[in-house]
């Protein structure tokens, strides 16, 4: 038995249960992949500090060119 890869099409949503460090990554990435993302956690401060810790990012996927301006801008409203 081994891994396999999962393919999620761009209309996809994507559920992240718990906003700590690793949760905050996986709803990053699926974000800069286009993906709309659901992100949860017991804490509600949790949650607001892990959508300002996805905006700096994204700004700074934008500032590196990493993603366009509109992309940056999808991706923050996508949350």
């Amino acid at each position: 038995m081994g891994v396999q890869a999962m393919t999620l099409g761009k209309s996809a949503t994507v559920g992240v249960i718990g906003a700590g460090a690793m949760g905050t990554g996986i709803a990053h990435v699926a974000l800069a992949r286009g993906h709309r993302v659901l992100l949860t956690d017991a804490n509600a401060d949790s949650v607001d500090a892990a959508q300002e810790a996805i905006a700096a990012a994204l700004r700074r996927d934008v500032e590196k060119g990493r993603l366009t301006k509109g992309a940056g801008a999808a991706a923050e409203k996508a949350l």
